[in-house]
């Protein structure tokens, strides 16, 4: 990003891509698996098109729909992710992502994201981030929060997923607090260590 942008900006789209993709794709194979029936390539072919549309939206996208975008990829592949991770993997690996992205922010590269004379070489890898009115996400922030919520629903049912849920929301609204007086903040510190703890206390309500 710093000394190749347009090469960043072509990784990041591709890399949306292909989540994008890949992630479409298991999904058709668990459906049709489900349903007792074979993918065909009419099935995979719909799946590129549709990958090929949410990367559009996200490349050219306005308004709302890059967030849409990016939301639904971001969703689905933390949903495979949290389906196949075992409940003490997802612990620790949203626990520790959880303070990587706080380092990362306050002393590593994602310190970028508040320098402002790099604010139009960011704006350019638009696979990786989302800009909604005037709000930048990292694609990971959203990537992580399904994760959650779905390893939550999958390994302790509905309730202790509602209370993670409503934790990565509470989250997601104090660090928006915090972003009026920083120019960057960590997006899954809060969300991801309030989503756990809400979490724990509904499994042992429920």
């Amino acid at each position: 990003l710093l000394y190749a942008p347009r090469i960043a900006s072509y990784i990041s789209i591709i890399v949306f891509g292909l989540v994008s993709f890949f992630s479409l794709t298991l999904y058709a194979l668990l459906l049709s698996y489900r349903l007792g029936m074979q993918i065909d390539s009419e099935l995979t072919i719909l799946c590129l098109f549709v990958a090929m549309a949410l990367t559009w939206l996200i490349r050219n996208g306005k308004g709302v729909l890059p967030f849409l975008s990016a939301s639904i990829t971001a969703g689905a592949g933390g949903v495979l992710m949290g389906l196949m991770l075992p409940p003490m993997t997802a612990l620790i690996l949203l626990s520790a992502i959880s303070l990587f992205d706080l380092l990362m922010v306050k002393r590593g590269y994602l310190s970028m994201l508040g320098k402002e004379e790099l604010k139009d070489r960011i704006a350019l890898i638009k696979g990786m981030i989302v800009n909604y009115n005037q709000l930048t996400i990292g694609l990971g922030d959203l990537v992580f929060y399904s994760v959650l919520v779905s390893n939550v629903y999958f390994q302790n049912g509905v309730w202790p997923a509602v209370l993670s849920n409503v934790g990565i929301f509470i989250g997601f609204s104090i660090t928006l607090m915090f972003l009026k007086r920083h120019t960057a903040v960590p997006g899954l510190t809060i969300p991801i260590l309030l989503g756990l703890f809400l979490a724990t206390i509904g499994q042992l309500i429920f």
